[in-house]
């Protein structure tokens, strides 16, 4: 982990419950979202991991609400995947999102759930419209 992001973690965790945001947990959520944007899968295990370990109390409201960061800041918005076709796929697979979470703290293995995930729809797609 680069020494911004761990910084930015620091911080996160200080303003755990801060009134800037719309949640306790909005600054690290805030982080988060902006690791995925930047397809940055790697860093998002490794900021929950810190963040869990130093407010273990709020891992898994964190924890949960990893599926829909990857979802909407990584494959609608970085990887541009079609979002309908998102929502159909997700209608015929819908343990993908456990699947992301049981990862979520080895972040190798939550590159390549995330990774695995993305090539599984993309091939759905492909399939078809073919």
């Amino acid at each position: 982990m680069n020494i911004d992001i761990r910084l930015q973690v620091l911080e996160a965790i200080r303003d755990q419950g801060s009134v800037s945001y719309n949640t306790p947990s909005g600054a690290i959520l805030t982080l988060l979202t902006k690791l995925t944007s930047e397809g940055n899968l790697v860093g998002v295990s490794e900021v929950y991991n810190l963040f869990s370990e130093a407010r273990s109390a709020n891992a898994v409201f964190v924890q949960e609400r990893v599926p829909a960061k990857i979802l909407n800041g990584y494959l609608l918005g970085l990887r541009q995947l079609d979002a309908t076709a998102v929502e159909e796929w997700e209608a015929q697979n819908r343990d993908w999102s456990s699947r992301i979470k049981a990862k979520l703290s080895n972040p190798a293995e939550f590159e390549r759930a995330v990774v695995d995930i993305e090539q599984a729809i993309t091939a759905w797609i492909n399939a078809r419209n073919s």
